[in-house]
């Protein structure tokens, strides 16, 4: 990258500002000495006289010459700061490293520490004096001055500290909770970058993926089997995701062994898919509906009630599984090819198109996009794969009828409704929604609206529902509102609120709604593809970038322990011990005034979208070097 004359003149700055700020501490020293000499009657114009009033202006000079040497490092940190992440620059790169650590601390200690010593010395100093000459004459004023002027300069000095404080968080290029990930972001991503932010994270254990036996994924990585939040349990939608980026970047045994164990789950619900398709009626109850929520150790139903009218997650699974049969060598056989038949027949049953269910946030139910979205994406890949392996002659699709012109046909009813829907989550009167970020998904992974509609869901989300730290799911969202915690206890903070959300709902607040961490890498993943199609796109690449540093920014903070946490170290529960920072939360929300993660850390859902950015990143920082569009196939490395 070329530097321009400027740039080339930053680095002198830096150097004479060390200068300035060197000769303004001498002159901190010289001034602050000479005041003393003066304020104690040592020197030869002040003998025999009480000039002790000259001393309360030692901390006023403090805080002065502190402020100017505090803004001369703030702009020598900035400058470091630009050709670490403008250019790279592999010295930079180190102090930005040392400085997050804390090696710099150092200097800030002896610069503020002084003033406050200073300060304190003169308060004891000039207390002692007035309780020695009293009130008995005019003498006390001056040892009054005194202490004004040192309460003063440690009140100025720690409101200096304060603000300094804020402005470096406020002002950071990236913003992150984990401070160590800073050094490792960028405004302009190499491959060599790349490759050392994923090499960190996964030394961190950012990537660290809790995997069942039979290949499922729990929603939360370090949920223990009897954890009250139910987040030990599988999702189908989640696994289905978590599988989908293993398989784009690579992972391939991984992915299918997680669509075979939800294949094997699904087989076992095809008697509850028949009685639905006998008796459509029986849908009205959501228990009676396909379980897309149950125990992945055992792949046994959960008695628990709970929104199981969620047709997304099923379009999720025939999606996924139907893209990864080309990867089985012996294909699809007749028991999943059964499976498939039964679950689509069961769609049109319900007739997904117009159906309410409760879709991916598991709330009121509602005629949705996102769950119809999801349900074309499925026919779609469904119909891809039987034409490529001839499958409508196999007997269990013939004896249910379902052919091209019966997937053709089922599909129009969808793409229609869709149409009449978007760019709306939900137009019904009763549940209508402008704004739901479970849109992006019909953009990628499913890739099932058009350009037009896509440019809509992404100018949308970004408008409307991007928030400080990640990005609300929709409007007004009752989720983890302001201060959850006081109003639910740990096992009823997740439980099933689709039939009555007015409990939430009364203490939601506009604009505080909680900030999902599963979206800006999804963003990003967008973006990224566009970059691939256009070749390398500027403006492509600069978003990309900028949501994949924010879904970054979103990895927890290190826990701060204190020398008793580190004693009885040994006495805290595994989860604990293992909460060292640079985990993906499922969401931020507000407790007393301020964004923290909630309970799901780490969700694995999250962690695996932002794995899956870092590899768009990279694919599209190759094109960009090659200045050509990178190819690669789903599944392989």
């Amino acid at each position: 990258m070329q530097t321009s004359i400027r740039e080339e003149k930053l680095s002198e700055e830096i150097i004479d500002a060390h200068r300035t700020r060197a000769d303004f501490l001498k002159w901190k020293l010289l001034i602050t000495a000479a005041l003393g000499v003066a304020g104690l009657g040592l020197s030869k114009d002040t003998v025999g006289k009480d000039t002790t009033a000259l001393l309360a202006l030692i901390p006023l000079v403090c805080v002065y010459v502190d402020l100017l040497c505090t803004n001369l490092n703030q702009r020598i940190i900035l400058i470091g700061t630009y050709f670490a992440q403008q250019h790279g620059d592999a010295y930079e790169c180190r102090c930005r490293a040392a400085g997050d650590k804390g090696w710099f601390d150092l200097e800030d200690s002896a610069l503020y520490g002084s003033t406050y010593a200073a300060c304190i010395i003169l308060l004891m100093f000039a207390a002692g004096k007035l309780w020695k000459t009293g009130m008995a004459d005019e003498q006390w004023l001056q040892p009054c001055a005194v202490i004004l002027g040192s309460i003063t300069g440690l009140i100025l000095t720690r409101i200096t500290k304060i603000k300094v404080s804020r402005i470096r968080k406020k002002n950071a290029p990236f913003p992150v909770q984990h401070a160590v990930i800073q050094p490792y972001l960028r405004g302009n991503y190499l491959n060599q970058d790349i490759v050392r932010l994923e090499a960190y994270l996964t030394k961190a254990g950012t990537f660290k993926f809790n995997c069942l036996d039979n290949g499922l994924f729990p929603a939360v990585g370090q949920a223990e089997e009897d954890d009250l939040s139910g987040y030990q349990y599988a999702w189908v939608r989640d696994n289905v995701h978590i599988a989908h980026a293993h398989f784009i970047w690579g992972a391939t045994h991984t992915a299918l062994k997680t669509a075979d164990a939800l294949m094997e789950f699904f087989a076992t619900q095809q008697d509850r898919i028949r009685q639905v398709i006998n008796d459509p009626s029986l849908a009205e109850d959501p228990m009676n509906r396909p379980h897309i929520r149950f125990n992945g150790r055992t792949l046994q139903m959960l008695e628990e009630k709970w929104a199981h009218a969620q047709n997304d997650a099923l379009g999720y699974f025939i999606w996924f599984y139907c893209k990864t049969a080309e990867q089985r060598t012996t294909g699809i056989d007749d028991r999943a090819l059964d499976t498939l038949a039964l679950l689509i027949l069961y769609l049109q049953k319900i007739c997904y198109w117009e159906d309410r269910d409760s879709g991916h946030w598991e709330e009121e139910r509602k005629i949705g996009a996102s769950s119809i979205g999801a349900v074309v994406a499925g026919l779609r890949q469904m119909k891809t794969i039987c034409s490529e392996q001839g499958l409508y002659e196999r007997h269990p699709l013939s004896v249910h009828g379902i052919d091209v012109q019966f997937l053709n046909k089922l599909e129009e009813k969808g793409v229609h409704a869709l149409n009449q829907i978007l760019p709306y989550e939900s137009v019904d009167p009763d549940t209508k929604r402008r704004y739901d970020a479970a849109l992006l998904f019909l953009i990628y992974p499913l890739d099932v609206v058009t350009s037009d509609q896509a440019m809509q869901i992404l100018t949308d989300v970004k408008s409307a529902l991007q928030g400080e730290i990640g990005i609300r799911r929709y409007p007004n969202d009752s989720y983890w509102y302001p201060n959850y915690r006081d109003s639910f206890a740990l096992g009823a903070r997740s439980t099933d609120f689709s039939d009555n959300m007015s409990q939430r709902d009364s203490h939601r607040k506009e604009g505080m709604e909680a900030q999902w961490c599963i979206f800006d890498s999804i963003i990003s993943c967008i973006h990224g593809m566009r970059v691939l199609r256009s070749k390398g796109g500027e403006e492509e690449w600069n978003e990309q970038i900028r949501y994949l540093n924010r879904s970054l920014g979103q990895l927890t903070a290190n826990k701060k322990t204190g020398i008793l946490d580190t004693i009885f170290w040994w006495m805290k529960p595994r989860k604990q011990k293992e909460d060292s920072g640079a985990l993906c939360p499922e969401a931020y929300f507000y407790e007393k005034g301020r964004l923290v993660p909630n309970d799901h850390v780490p969700l694995q859902w999250a962690q695996a979208n932002l794995k899956m950015a870092l590899y768009w990143l990279n694919q599209s920082a190759l094109a960009r070097k090659n200045a050509k569009v990178f190819t690669t196939t789903e599944g392989e490395e």
